[in-house]
């Protein structure tokens, strides 16, 4: 076997740098003998934020970085789930990054973020458990949206999910439609939901949901609404939004 032989020799790099409107210099030693690296670059990673330099960047109060604050949410919400939760979790997954509307749930197992067989998607969706309370508890600690005189301005609207071909389907009620077909109203089989959400301070049709709830046979649409604003305002305070 062909064998090299080199010099052993010590190079000793300086490197000046600009980062984050900083100038940052850093020194690194290479010993071909020895095959080694040994490099200074604490001062870059400092002002690139990588090591912590003992001082907390300036920060607003009760705001925190969006990728720490989506992060922390994705922890939260795996704790809410209380059964079948890793099936659960990567069907949430895959129900965000899916490209386009979701028509049916076998769809789901062909995303990527899915890495689950047809018998688990189906067991999640059957035996799965969320626990709702802890779920509205997370949402309300968020970073919410405000007005222009920094108050939480909050909206109840009830939409529907038309089910007409879903016979078996328990629960259905008759659901006001409008403008439908030719310009007609129609009473439609489906489930109606409650939403309460934060709006927006511009005008979009983003807003951040707080709490979501069916309504039965039974229930007082009003009643309901009083119920769920209530209960969202306690969880804002108690979360000290």
């Amino acid at each position: 076997m062909p064998r090299a032989t080199y010099k052993s020799a010590v190079v000793e790099y300086r490197i000046r740098l600009d980062v984050s409107d900083a100038t940052v210099e850093c020194s690194a030693k290479i010993d071909t003998g020895a095959v080694t690296l040994t490099a200074d670059i604490e001062p870059l990673a400092t002002a690139a934020g990588v090591v912590d330099s003992g001082v907390a960047p300036p920060t607003a109060p009760g705001k925190r970085e969006p990728f720490a604050e989506v992060s922390h949410f994705r922890e939260d919400f795996f704790a809410c789930l209380t059964a079948r939760r890793d099936a659960l979790f990567e069907l949430a997954d895959a129900l965000l990054c899916a490209d386009g509307p979701v028509t049916g749930p076998v769809d789901l197992a062909l995303v990527a973020e899915h890495r689950r067989g047809h018998g688990a998607m189906y067991g999640a969706l059957n035996r799965g458990r969320l626990d709702a309370v802890r779920l509205r508890r997370t949402l309300a600690a968020l970073s919410q949206p405000k007005a222009a005189d920094d108050r939480l301005v909050l909206a109840v609207d009830v939409s529907n999910w038309l089910r007409p071909d879903a016979g078996c389907s328990a629960d259905r009620l008759f659901c006001y439609t409008f403008g439908r077909g030719r310009d007609q109203h129609l009473m439609i089989p489906g489930w109606p939901y409650s939403f309460v959400a934060a709006l927006e301070e511009s005008r979009t049709s983003w807003c951040q949901l707080l709490d979501a709830l069916r309504l039965g046979p039974e229930d007082d649409v009003a009643e309901v609404t009083a119920v769920q604003v209530r209960r969202v305002v306690e969880d804002l305070i108690t979360a000290g939004r």
